[in-house]
């Protein structure tokens, strides 16, 4: 990704959300965060030392 004015890009790891209705999307989320964006999705993070 880049930053807004950043000339150069930066790696990273992060995850996206979608809804869709009628085949469109609706609302787009973007999270830096795996559980951060699984939490907002409502799924359990099987990875999550807390699930165990």
């Amino acid at each position: 990704m880049r930053l807004h004015d950043a000339a150069e890009w930066t790696g990273g790891r992060f995850a996206d959300g979608f809804v869709f209705r009628d085949g469109k999307i609706i609302e787009y989320r973007s999270f830096g965060e795996r559980a951060d964006a699984l939490a907002w999705a409502g799924i359990d993070d099987p990875a999550s030392p807390d699930q165990h």
